[in-house]
């Protein structure tokens, strides 16, 4: 091949963005900020699932229906869970962790802070240039181009953002975590809120990563009518719940606990 076709190569793959290496790599704080205010700002959200238990990366009959409301203002949420019938299993109720942070927060202080406790190193902005210590690059993942936050290894934690339209995709935790990924899929818009299709949460089992459970989304509703009224002794099991089969209340428990 002449050198002149070599460069004409070279310099298509770099237009079309499979030389990602050539790209501008922009400040952590500057994705995140972009993230953020790319968002709109509804006071609530309400969203209907179905959990799903997973073994061999394989979706098993074990699952539970979730129906959640996040009052974006206070930053809480209520769910509960229900069987097929509709019967309650479980109630929930606490302040915004790392997952709704990271789908909704709207302040953009808030959600770097949640995610530099769970180890994704931002850096902040009075942090001095010698003591800077976040790695931003770009990679791929299932066919998207995305902002990586994190270190390269693979039991670092990391936070991969689509690169063009700002969606987190993809965040990994460190090996001390309950779960080591969390991965968000299919992307739909909702009143211009986005908000993915499935969920999928891996699980540190043994020394080893393997999907734990997905969660499927039914319905979402903004700004909502009416909220979800949870008992006055919320994050316990009904009496139905503790009747429930055991491989369902360990998916209830491990999904409250650690994801919701």
């Amino acid at each position: 091949m002449k050198i002149s076709s070599v460069l004409l190569l070279i310099l298509g793959l770099i237009a079309l963005g499979e030389c990602p290496a050539q790209a501008y790599i922009p400040p952590s704080q500057f994705i995140i900020k972009t993230m953020v205010a790319k968002r709109p700002k509804p006071h609530s959200i309400r969203i209907r699932t179905t959990v799903t238990a997973m073994e061999a990366e394989k979706i098993t009959v074990f699952h539970f229906k979730e129906s959640t409301y996040f009052d974006l203002q206070s930053q809480t949420m209520k769910s509960r869970a229900t069987d097929d019938s509709g019967k309650d299993l479980y109630y929930a109720e606490h302040p915004f962790r790392l997952s709704e942070e990271l789908l909704f927060g709207s302040n953009p202080a808030t959600v770097i802070h949640v995610l530099r406790e769970a180890g994704i190193l931002i850096r902040l902005e009075n942090e001095d240039e010698k003591e800077k210590t976040e790695m931003t690059w770009l990679g791929r993942w299932k066919g998207l181009l995305t902002w990586v936050i994190g270190g390269k290894k693979a039991n670092e934690p990391q936070l991969w953002i689509e690169k063009d339209r700002f969606l987190p995709v993809r965040l990994r935790m460190s090996n001390s975590n309950p779960w080591a990924e969390l991965q968000c899929e299919g992307y739909h818009f909702y009143k211009e809120l986005p908000f993915p299709q499935l969920m999928t949460v891996l699980r540190n089992s043994d020394e080893k990563e393997s999907a734990f459970l997905q969660s499927e989304l039914q319905d979402l509703v903004v700004n909502p009518d009416l909220m979800i009224n949870a008992p006055n002794t919320p994050n316990h099991f009904t009496e139905a719940g503790n009747s429930a089969p055991e491989k369902v209340r360990e998916l209830i428990r491990f999904y409250y606990s650690s994801v919701r």
